[in-house]
Order: structure tokens, then C-alpha cells, then sequence
């Protein structure tokens, strides 16, 4: 088992784009010293640095626009609340008025409109 994985690794190249694509880092494992491997390791990190620095940039900015999403979404709720205030007032002025009509005369509006 021992051997198998050794030929394996001792035949194979690993291509490790960068993040601008335009070299690679080429691991091979049957050239690197010590002084090559620490160099790809470096190299690898700080990588990976440029990496995290990059994504942590865009998750503050999906903070901010997660932020003003709710932000508006609640405007939004408080206006559709308000809204639905106005229309049940309205509403209800409404019911008060036909009920005043009703009282006022022998015939109720909705039967003098044919309504009912």
C-alpha cells in the first residue's frame, strides 16, 4: 500500500492556480526540497491571505446591503400598516354614513339601490 502511494505521489504534478490566473503553482513531488516545499508554502499562504482579505471585504459590503434591506423593508411594513389604517378608517366612516342614511329615511340606501 506503502509503495503504491508513493509511486502515485512520485509521478503526479499538482497545478495550483493563483487567483489572478496567470502563473500556477506546480507541485511536484519528486524534485522539492525542503527550501523549494517551504517556498510553495509561503507562496500558498499568502494566497490564502489574499484570499481572506478579498472575501472579508465582500462580506462587510453584504452586511451593509443586508443592513439597508431591512431597512426599507421595514419602511415598507410601516407604510402598508399605514395604509391599512387609512382604509378601515375610511371604512368606517363609511359604515357610519349609510347607517345615518338608513336612520335618516324610511328606505335604506342599499334597498334604494337595488342591492340588496
Amino acid at each position: 500500500m506503502k509503495s503504491i502511494i508513493q509511486n502515485g505521489f512520485r509521478n503526479s504534478l499538482i497545478n495550483i492556480p493563483t487567483e489572478r490566473g496567470r502563473e500556477s503553482l506546480v507541485w511536484d513531488f519528486r524534485t522539492n526540497s525542503r527550501k523549494q516545499m517551504t517556498k510553495n508554502f509561503e507562496q500558498m499562504k499568502s494566497i490564502h491571505q489574499e484570499t481572506n482579505r478579498v472575501l472579508s471585504a465582500h462580506y462587510e459590503q453584504l452586511l451593509e446591503v443586508r443592513k439597508y434591506v431591512d431597512e426599507v423593508g421595514q419602511a415598507n411594513w410601516n407604510e402598508i400598516n399605514g395604509l391599512k389604517q387609512t382604509v378601515n378608517h375610511f371604512r368606517e366612516q363609511c359604515n357610519i354614513r349609510l347607517e345615518n342614511l338608513e336612520t335618516r329615511t324610511n328606505t335604506p340606501p342599499t334597498d334604494a339601490l337595488g342591492h340588496r
